[in-house]
């Protein structure tokens, strides 16, 4: 994807993303990206992002989740942002990996493009995604998926909830620290190379009027040696000698008042090079000017310029004598060494330096070609920085430093992506910092929710269970937060609930034995077994003498009955615990430790706690019915209420058995009177159904 894609290029594969699924769309992007890419010779990642966009407009277009976020999504004309805003990303990630150079480099090719490259690419989605809409609205039954809607992630899952608000969440917050990690990484970049520039150019500036002044002396004291007066010989030693004795100088020239030349160290130094126009200009006003410097473009590969300082050779009376021009190549002048040295120090940095004369020539440059051109950039009265852009398209970052009190410049350069590169090395472990920081706290949060996912998980089975009627199975409680004090509810209801259907089952237990039987003792030892399930150590019954009546209808003795493993030990209580219950109809002690309530003349050993409740019959005393603990012991509200439904049952199994006894000795004496009668005796119901009938009646028919 590029500046070269076309307007309606995405056309096709919204149109197939919505009408064949993500599968299809896939191979044909794959497809497509393939021959692109083998015609153009370009992007060999281009058939891997076209999969990619067409695979996610594929399954926007064909996923069936019900949510308004997702059936929006499955709008062409929406689904186009996702595809829009994750674009720039893929591009930077992309670039990364396809430009030339340093990371820095990349980086900067990378952001001078991505806004012209993604607001085409955006121009063209969102077109692709308006004629799609139109097309999605004429071919309804065939466009995405046509089947029944389905929760989605977010509703099916709590994890997934959370983290789908999130990791958007996350992203922004990375996105943004990110960010702002990298413009402070590149601002701090760019202050120490900033830093940097300024200490190299102003360090050369330092050098460059000693290197000025230094050559304006020496030329100037060789010209007050009266040159006229010697020889051509020993004007030729004289210069050479003061070439050996101050290496300054690269060529030293004596001309006549008229421009001739009279003699040179070396030879040939009036032809290498040969005089320019402005030492030719300047040989004329010599005798206005004491010494004049002027730049001479060198011979062809030399990396600095060459400078001429002219000055006029003058008797006593002031005229004219002669011309004395002294060449110094900057290259090789070891006075002008730490010059060169702090302008070329930036070439480290992937930098260049250069120093420019009063005409705007350049004087020094690490490239040949560049010497004696003109610069083309800003200059200024004061230092200052800028950006400009080169004549390649890259932006470099231009530190313009004049020298006092001299009319050259020094301007040191440093590409924009040793920045980016400098950014890069600074941000990269505190980016790897954060991006770890941010995959941990999601994982830390993702498996801190786990624990409430599983306990939510296990109380749901738990619901299931109890629902089904399994409540065997506990819930092992965990933790004190508000997770811990929902499961510990749920085991409490758990076991509350079993406890009742336990009650309950023992109760109809109870009450089936009282239903099937009229056997008084059968029931009763129901009840006292059912009765032990509160823990006691004993659970007794007494019934007093004139309850059970005998075979003859008169009292029979006390019926006193127990079970548990102190039961025995507990009888000789009954007759006590009796009599109070006459007066109070129940009975709970929970500590028996200190009062004397009971009389003990044998010193037996008596239990630590008493529940005990009175059998009653309409309004009939018939006896008690009591537990016993061998410790203290609190009775609560269930106790209480499930050992006084087992006394009730007691008591309406005692009446039963009453009653029965009552009635069956009633019919004996019935029946002993009628066989006592001589005369047929017959007893019929209100439908003259035969109920009974006496020995006489039997043998008269």
């Amino acid at each position: 994807f590029g500046y070269s894609l076309p307007i309606l290029g995405a056309v096709s594969m919204f149109l197939a993303a919505g009408i064949f699924g993500p599968a299809v769309v896939a191979g044909i992007a794959v497809l497509s990206g393939l021959i692109i890419s083998f015609w153009s010779g370009t992007n060999i990642f281009l058939p891997l992002e076209m999969a990619l966009f067409a695979t996610c407009l594929g399954w926007i277009f064909f996923q069936n989740y019900r949510t308004p976020f997702f059936n929006a999504l499955r709008r062409p004309a929406l689904a186009t942002i996702p595809v829009v805003l994750g674009y720039p990303l893929l591009y930077m990630i992309s670039t990364l990996f396809l430009s030339q150079g340093s990371v820095g480099m990349r980086l900067t090719f990378g952001l001078r493009h991505i806004l012209t490259i993604s607001i085409t690419f955006g121009v063209m989605i969102f077109i692709a995604g308006l004629i799609s809409e139109i097309i999605a609205y004429v071919l309804k039954t065939r466009w995405g998926t046509q089947g029944s809607r389905i929760p989605s992630p977010a509703e099916r899952k709590l994890s997934a909830r959370f983290l789908i608000s999130v990791i958007p969440l996350s992203i922004v917050l990375l996105a943004v620290l990110v960010i702002s990690a990298w413009l402070i990484a590149g601002r701090a970049a760019r202050q120490m190379l900033e830093g940097r520039m300024s200490t190299a150019a102003e360090m050369a500036a330092q050098s460059i009027p000693f290197y000025l002044e230094t050559g304006q002396n020496l030329l100037l004291r060789l010209a007050s040696e009266h040159l006229y007066e010697h020889s051509t010989e020993d004007i030729r030693t004289l210069l050479i000698s003061q070439r050996r004795e101050i290496p300054y100088f690269s060529q030293l020239i004596y001309l006549d008042p008229q421009g001739e030349l009279i003699t040179s160290d070396p030879g040939d130094a009036i032809t290498s090079p040969a005089l320019s126009v402005e030492e030719l200009n300047q040989i004329g006003a010599a005798s206005i000017v004491p010494i004049d410097i002027i730049s001479v473009k060198p011979e062809q590969g030399s990396a600095a310029a060459l400078l001429s300082f002219i000055a006029g050779v003058k008797d006593e009376n002031g005229d004219l004598r002669g011309i004395l021009i002294g060449r110094s190549d900057l290259a090789i002048n070891p006075f002008a060494k730490p010059l060169i040295t702090s302008v070329g120090s930036l070439s480290v940095l992937d930098g260049e330096g250069m120093l420019v004369d009063e005409n705007g020539y350049i004087l020094y440059h690490e490239d040949p070609d560049q010497v004696m051109s003109q610069y083309e950039g800003k200059r200024s009265s004061s230092p200052q920085f800028s950006n400009e852009i080169t004549s390649d398209g890259d932006i470099d970052l231009v530190y313009y430093h004049p020298v006092k009190g001299k009319p050259w410049s020094v301007i040191v350069t440093v590409p924009n992506s040793f920045i980016q590169q400098q950014g890069v090395n600074i941000a990269l472990p505190l980016l790897i910092v954060i991006i770890l920081l941010v995959i941990l706290a999601v994982i830390i949060f993702r498996y801190g929710l786990r624990s409430v996912t599983s306990s939510l998980e296990d109380l749901a089975t738990q619901a299931n269970r109890m629902a089904r009627g399994e409540l065997d199975q506990p819930l092992v409680p965990g933790g004190e937060d508000e997770v811990g004090q929902l499961r510990l509810a749920f085991e409490q209801m758990r076991s509350s609930l079993k406890s009742r259907l336990d009650e309950l089952n023992r109760l109809l237990y109870v009450s089936q034995g009282i239903a099937t039987t009229i056997d008084l003792e059968e029931s009763l030892n129901r009840v006292l077994e059912s009765a032990m399930a509160v823990g006691a150590a004993s659970a007794r019954v007494y019934l007093l003498p004139s309850i059970i009546p005998d075979s003859t209808g008169g009292s029979s003795s006390a019926l006193q009955m127990g079970s548990g493993s102190a039961a025995e030990e507990y009888a000789f209580l009954d007759e006590q615990v009796s009599s109070l219950t006459e007066k109070q109809k129940v009975l709970k002690l929970n500590n028996l430790t200190r009062p004397k309530i009971f009389a003990n003349p044998d010193e037996r050993t008596t239990p630590q706690a008493i529940l005990a409740l009175a059998l009653q019959h309409e309004n009939e005393h018939y006896g008690t019915f009591w537990i016993a603990f061998e410790h203290p012991h609190q009775f609560n509200d269930e106790e209480v209420r499930y050992i006084s439904t087992l006394a009730g049952q007691a008591a309406l199994a005692t009446a039963n058995a009453r009653l029965f006894i009552t009635t069956e000795v009633g019919r004996q004496r019935l029946e002993s009177v009628l066989n006592s009668t001589p005369d047929p005796v017959f007893v019929t119901d209100q439908d003259d159904k035969l109920l009974l009938a006496n020995s006489a009646a039997q043998e008269t028919f």
